[in-house]
């Protein structure tokens, strides 16, 4: 998860070297909330096929 927030950290920085200043706060944020977004799933879906569903399963608690 360190790598993939480096990897978004350049994505963002990237897409907001192509607003300009006039470009709306809420628009720039959106689009870094989707580049996150999408990252994230990207990065969990393959971990889920390639380790198994372990790390979606984290947050079912057990049965007792």
């Amino acid at each position: 998860m360190f790598l993939l927030s480096g990897f978004i950290g350049l994505c963002i920085s990237g897409i907001n070297n192509l607003f300009t200043y006039e470009t709306d706060f809420l628009l720039q944020c959106i689009v870094g909330m989707l580049i996150v977004l999408l990252c994230e799933r990207i990065f969990i879906c393959r971990w889920n096929i390639v380790e198994g569903p372990g790390l979606s399963a984290m947050c079912i608690l057990p049965d007792d």
